[in-house]
């Protein structure tokens, strides 16, 4: 059953003035099927490094450690899918090192030899990444995918950074266990894939040209660790991009009386900022401009937009809308999307306004012989005619209405269909 009714949608919204960016990224795609260590490995950012000096107390590499791999044996694939074998993706992983066993993806051996001295697989290393210039840059944040189990905190992995090429480090996450594909993680199943990014690193790592990571992965050969091990993918730095302006609120509002959409937003504050241009899309997909408004350039106080679009008389269903922000010397930006509902059911128009003895309002009627109840009020909220008319078919209508009787002013006139209220203001002139 369709109705005459107002429907709107309206997203509120803040965006902070800062967005992120990338500007590294390390996608260790080297080439490499199977068996390749990380050391001297170098994508295009400079190599990686092996770096197993001055471990801490009570720890060593043993005879049949563990060992970093930098292979597509352990496709790096998007969070939320299982590991698999070889693809597009190679990663930085930990394999096994005991003759038999050795890259088989996130798979590492736990031993169960006695440790450090004993021949077995006690195991505490360190994969380095190159130097990563954030000159120019800051706000950095570091993102990766990765899988990670193995037995408690016995056998783990982590993340440092270095600030000063890797003299000295600070730890950047201990991230959590991932799950395994199909159930408990037992040494059988595939790990699932997780996203992680970073908070903002400290001012340190700002606009510095020493900048280092290093992922680290120990075992204790108790022979109880169970796969899969630590693997790395898709790592990427970001930094803060300052935006030209802090969007505080944008909304679109259909209003049935005129046909047409409300479009209102809001700024906190505004950097070089040339103009706005309002643009729409049926699919959220496909955008067109339609509306040019100024901006203000430069303000610190809060700055109030409007804009109206006429141009949706043939439309319905759900349109979006978007603002385009655009600086001086030709930047811009796009704000998040906002939509709105524009009904088949809708009012076409009122019209003319003002009027001086006829008015004619186009609706949509569903079907023939339904019944619409008018009302006209005064400016002072009193009622001055009413009547019950029929539609003559399905689709648009017109109603005529004489309104010379009344006196010159501001007339209110109340379209109601099956419980359903519609107002539109007129002028008798």
């Amino acid at each position: 059953m369709r109705k005459i009714t107002i429907i709107a949608f309206s997203i509120f919204f803040s965006l902070v003035c800062k967005a992120q960016t990338v500007f590294w990224t390390e996608t260790f795609n080297n080439g490499c099927v199977k068996g390749c260590l990380v050391n001297g490995v170098n994508t295009g950012n400079g190599a990686w490094a092996l770096d197993n000096s001055n471990l801490p107390a009570g720890t060593c590499n043993d005879t049949y450690s563990n060992l970093w791999f930098i292979s597509c044996k352990e496709n790096g694939n998007a969070a939320g899918a299982c590991g698999s074998g070889c693809g597009a993706a190679p990663t930085l992983h930990i394999g096994a090192n005991d003759g038999f066993f050795y890259d088989i993806g996130a798979s590492y051996d736990a031993g169960g030899f006695g440790g450090c001295g004993k021949g077995g697989t006690y195991t505490y290393t360190r994969a380095v990444s190159p130097l990563i210039s954030t000159v120019g840059y800051s706000g950095i944040t570091v993102s990766y995918n990765y899988l990670k189990f193995g037995q408690n905190t016995i056998d783990d992995g982590w993340v440092d950074y270095s600030t000063d090429g890797g003299v000295t480090w600070t730890l950047l996450v201990n991230n959590a266990k991932t799950a395994c594909c199909g159930g408990a993680c037992n040494n059988a199943r595939q790990g699932l894939w997780t996203s992680y990014t970073s908070a903002t690193l400290p001012a340190t790592a700002d606009n510095n040209a020493n900048l280092k990571l290093r992922f680290v992965w120990t075992n204790n050969d108790d022979g109880l660790g169970k796969d899969p091990s630590y693997a790395i993918s898709d790592l990427t730095l970001s930094y803060n991009v300052v935006l030209p302006i802090e969007l505080l609120t944008f909304a679109a509002n259909y209003n049935a009386g005129g046909d047409n959409v409300y479009l209102n937003w809001s700024t906190a504050t505004e950097t070089n900022n040339h103009f706005f241009t309002i643009e729409r899309s049926a699919d959220a997909d496909d955008f067109t401009p339609i509306l040019t408004v100024q901006g203000a350039g430069n303000s610190d106080n809060t700055k109030y937009y409007s804009a109206i679009d006429k141009g949706i008389s043939d439309l319905s269903g759900v349109l979006y809308y978007r603002l385009k922000q655009t600086d001086y010397d030709g930047k811009y930006t796009y704000s998040k999307t906002v939509a709105v509902t524009i009904p088949d059911n809708k009012v076409k128009a009122l019209y003319p306004n003002p009027a001086s003895s006829r008015i004619n309002i186009d609706y949509y009627s569903a079907a023939p012989n339904q019944s619409i109840n008018y009302f006209i009020y005064d400016c002072t909220s009193r009622k001055v005619s009413s009547a019950q008319i029929t539609s003559t078919n399905a689709g648009i209508n017109t109603i005529t209405l004489d309104i010379s009787p009344l006196p010159n002013g501001i007339f209110f006139l109340e379209l109601i269909q099956e419980g359903e209220t519609t107002h539109f203001k007129f002028i008798k002139e």
